[in-house]
């Protein structure tokens, strides 16, 4: 749901448009300068993978690195993954394993002192006082390359953002203008990203239209809009004019290749510029070793909060939940790079860089869209955890409260005209779009009470997002500018 920042005056959004246009200008103005140095020709048989690691990430990169380097092997592609690990973190245990996989060239890089929140850091060779500067070399083509760099731990280094500066613009770029060719494609994700394939019809567009309708015609009553559609289920059952119900959705096949729809979406549309996976929010437990090391793998099956379950729902399909995901956006390399490098240099503090990209991203002319075939994995808490607050709080709440505090900070600097596709839908918006899954659940499955049930925890979201709203607006997310001083 929407968050409740202050409406724009004429003034600020006059301001909000000018910050918007400059951004765009500096996107474009690298844009530029990345097309220069690669003469416009990027390497289509590689794909360049960037993710910045932290405390935990020990728990997945022993899984999802040597998967994400399969399932670009899978496209007849080799990998080119940019490890950061942020301000001192160290697990040697992962690279240790990483080291042993067939066929994959591990490449250890170290970064110097960070001079500011919005300089980065230059990667060498080796962390010694004769190391020397470090720029990717060409690769040798049957080889997958993961480069491990140790960012060194300092007052402005710690956070995702200031991460993938120093890998933007304290390696990849200067390795560009050096010479280098990089790879067609450059994919973001997190320590945890799990990309899965999936093919069931996600589509609400005639279930929205059948509830705006019945909304418009019963005044807006939602109970006499759920009665109605309750009624009409029932009475077409007795009918048997309904087709036979599915027990239950498809599974999903959690060893597929969920890299390669967005592959091939970039493949097959040329005017495609950047596009995400659908994110599917799901809990995690230890499940496996590997190389000594105990993973954290999803459980897809085990119940997620109300808030996540919706969003789980509504991702990619209503005005408000259009972000592309900082865990899984993959797009032509002089975009992606021209967007990541303008957003980490601006604004070193933010916490909210996907919806920065997203909303810079059109008006630099960069088309983009969510692929509805892809699923990414991305991590919430058990709706039993909580955290060490006094008072304690729900940690899959205080998740919620983060992001919305990001939300808010980006809407107050771009403004709500600006950026409303990542802004989480309206309220309007959301009462559509619960009834519309109700009718399409019911339709589905035959199952009453389990629908019903359904839009009782889709209640409990609205309950609990107003107690988000409240803690969000008590602790404020400053999207920070050059200098460590607030963009606005």
């Amino acid at each position: 749901m929407r968050s409740a920042a202050p409406t724009d005056t004429a003034y600020g959004a006059v301001e909000q448009d000018d910050r918007l246009a400059d951004d765009v200008r500096r996107v474009l103005r690298l844009h530029d300068e990345i097309l220069v140095a690669t003469a416009g020709t990027c390497d289509s048989s590689r794909v360049l993978g960037i993710v910045a690691a932290a405390a935990s990430a020990e728990q997945y990169l022993a899984y999802t690195i040597p998967r994400i380097v399969r399932q670009i092997e899978a496209t007849g592609r080799r990998a080119d993954l940019v490890i950061g690990l942020n301000n001192g973190f160290r697990c040697q245990s992962t690279i240790a394993y990483l080291k042993t996989l067939d066929s994959v060239q591990l490449i250890e890089l170290y970064t110097g002192d960070k001079p500011g929140p919005a300089i980065p850091a230059t990667c060498f060779d080796r962390p010694e006082e004769q190391a020397e500067l470090y720029t990717i070399p060409p690769a040798d083509g049957a080889q997958h390359r993961v480069f491990v760099v140790y960012q060194r731990e300092g007052p402005h280094a710690a956070g995702k953002i200031r991460m993938l500066d120093d890998l933007g613009r304290g390696l990849i770029l200067p390795s560009i203008q050096a010479g280098w060719q990089p790879p067609q494609y450059t994919l973001v994700f997190d320590a945890e990203s799990i990309f899965i394939a999936q093919t069931e019809d996600r589509s609400l567009d005639t279930e929205l239209s059948q509830i705006r309708t019945l909304l418009a015609r019963l005044g807006g009553n939602i109970e006499r809009v759920v009665n109605t559609l309750t009624q009409a289920y029932i009475s077409a059952k007795q009918r048997q004019t309904l087709a036979p119900p599915a027990t239950q959705s498809q599974p999903l096949d959690f060893e597929s290749n969920g890299l390669a729809p967005l592959i091939d979406l970039l493949d097959s549309q040329p005017d495609l510029h950047i596009t995400g996976a659908i994110t599917r929010f799901c809990t995690y437990e230890t499940s496996k070793t590997i190389g000594g090391i105990d993973v954290r793998q999803p459980r897809l099956a085990t119940p997620c909060s109300p808030m996540h379950t919706i969003y789980n729902y509504t991702c990619g399909l209503i005005p408000g939940c259009l972000c592309m995901p900082g865990g899984g956006t993959i797009g032509r390399t002089e975009c992606m790079l021209s967007l990541l490098a303008t957003i980490s240099q601006l604004y070193p503090g933010t916490t909210s860089e996907d919806a920065i990209l997203t909303v810079l991203a059109e008006p630099a002319g960069f088309r983009l869209g969510l692929c509805d075939q892809a699923l990414l994995t991305n991590r919430c808490a058990p709706t039993d955890e909580w955290t060490n607050h006094q008072p304690p709080r729900r940690a899959w709440q205080h998740q919620f409260v983060r992001w919305y505090a990001g939300f808010d900070a980006v809407e107050q600097h771009y403004g709500r005209h600006n950026a409303g596709a990542v802004l989480g839908p309206s309220s309007d918006d959301f009462s559509t779009a619960v009834l519309a899954i109700f009718w399409k659940t019911l339709r589905r499955t035959g199952d009453m009470p389990g629908s019903l049930a359904l839009l009782h925890q889709f209640a409990a979201g609205g309950t609990a997002y107003e107690e988000i709203r409240a803690l969000a607006t008590a602790t404020p997310d400053e999207l920070v500018g050059p200098h460590g001083r607030p963009a606005w």
